[in-house]
């Protein structure tokens, strides 16, 4: 493993270990409303990608790199198998750290993600990537939050939370210029990504024999990785 520090993380809970990843705008925080049941039967790990808020800094140029950086987090915390729980992004890095270590991964939920990222998936992520670089350089930082929200709410849903979709919005302008960087680095790993297994790539019917069990996998084409 390289020398990466070991990201920011915060633990709640005895019992065996639950390790839960954010997707790609999250930060571990975001799980609040969930670790106090869990946290009745668990040792819950949360935890932000490097290129996140809380673990600041140049992303891993993919998602090997974020695996390793989950399992020297697990080294860290003296954790050894363990059960997890990725979503959207998170569910990436999940798979990716099933498949290098998988005597770690005692059980794995990949929530909202599909098995591969589709040009029309790269295309919208592209688009975030260029608004984020735009921010930085003097841009409006309100047109990132505009592009999530896009493809993240409904047109229903968005009427009825109007205020505060406004307040987010406005949150937003606020953050530093690390969390721009960062989440331009954070998707740009996503381009041309793929987890299904090779030899049925070039086939109609995919298995995913070749890759680590999981449970409750669900590749939704439209779901997406961020």
């Amino acid at each position: 493993m390289n020398g990466a520090p070991v990201l920011s993380h915060q633990v709640d809970g005895r019992g065996e270990p639950l390790l839960l990843l954010n997707g790609g705008m999250m930060s571990f925080s975001a799980w609040d409303a969930f670790v106090a049941p869990l946290a009745e039967r668990h040792r819950v790990v949360r935890c932000d990608f490097r290129g996140q808020l809380r673990s600041p800094g140049v992303p891993p140029a993919g998602f090997p790199g974020h695996a390793q950086d989950l399992l020297r987090l697990l080294d860290h915390l003296g954790v050894g198998p363990c059960h997890v729980a990725g979503t959207s992004y998170g569910a990436f890095a999940g798979l990716h750290l099933a498949a290098l270590a998988p005597e770690r991964v005692a059980s794995l939920v990949a929530m909202t993600v599909a098995d591969r990222v589709s040009g029309e998936m790269w295309a919208e992520a592209r688009e975030m990537v260029v608004a984020c670089r735009e921010a930085l350089a003097g841009g409006p930082r309100e047109k990132v939050y505009d592009l999530i929200s896009a493809f993240a709410f409904s047109a229903e849903w968005a009427a009825a939370h109007a205020s505060e979709i406004a307040s987010r919005r406005t949150l937003v302008t606020h953050l530093p210029d690390a969390w721009f960087e960062g989440l331009a680095g954070l998707l740009a790993a996503l381009e041309g990504l793929d987890v299904t297994p090779p030899s049925s790539r070039a086939s109609p019917a995919r298995s995913s024999s070749s890759w680590p069990k999981t449970t409750g996998r669900c590749p939704a084409p439209e779901a997406r990785p961020w």
